[in-house]
């Protein structure tokens, strides 16, 4: 996920050969695999949310290349994107966040940051100053854990009832 690859050049760095119709087959399972790709309900009205109040909103993932295509299709533009395979870094390593950092032209202290991995998403993040919380949705809400983007959104608004 560092590398701007496709199958046959993935399937090179591990030393995998792959016939033409082998690959063949393989990529019309990712491109179908990539149409099915759906952002979850809430999505679209956080960040829609959020950028409407004025904030800068941003992108850092570990997708592997192919998958930055619906994420471009399916989500309104944001203000800075940090691809793991663009950086040469992936979360938690800090590369990925200082990238993103540069690409706001913000400080740490300044980001707030939700994602569904812990290490990745709240405890990288965290350790550079950044404002981390966990998205958990099939968990109850707490401190620093939301179920939902818009929940997370109207925290970060200021309408939520966690202070």
């Amino acid at each position: 996920m560092t590398r701007n690859l496709g199958l046959a050049g993935a399937a090179n760095l591990f030393g995998t050969q792959l016939g033409n119709d082998e690959l063949a087959t393989l990529e019309l399972d990712l491109y179908a695999e990539l149409a099915s790709v759906r952002p979850y309900d809430d999505t679209l009205r956080a960040l829609e949310s959020l950028k409407r109040a004025g904030l800068k909103v941003a992108l850092c993932s570990n997708l592997a290349t192919p998958y930055v295509i619906p994420a471009k299709l399916l989500l309104p533009e944001f203000d800075a994107y940090a691809w793991s395979f663009d950086v040469g870094a992936i979360k938690p390593e800090p590369a990925i966040y200082e990238h993103l950092l540069k690409r706001l032209d913000c400080k740490a202290s300044s980001i707030a940051m939700i994602g569904d991995t812990m290490e990745a998403d709240v405890l990288g993040p965290g350790r550079l100053g950044m404002h981390s919380f966990h998205l958990q949705r099939d968990a109850s809400s707490g401190p620093k854990r939301f179920t939902s983007l818009n929940e997370f959104a109207d925290y970060i608004l200021g309408h939520g009832d966690r202070h």
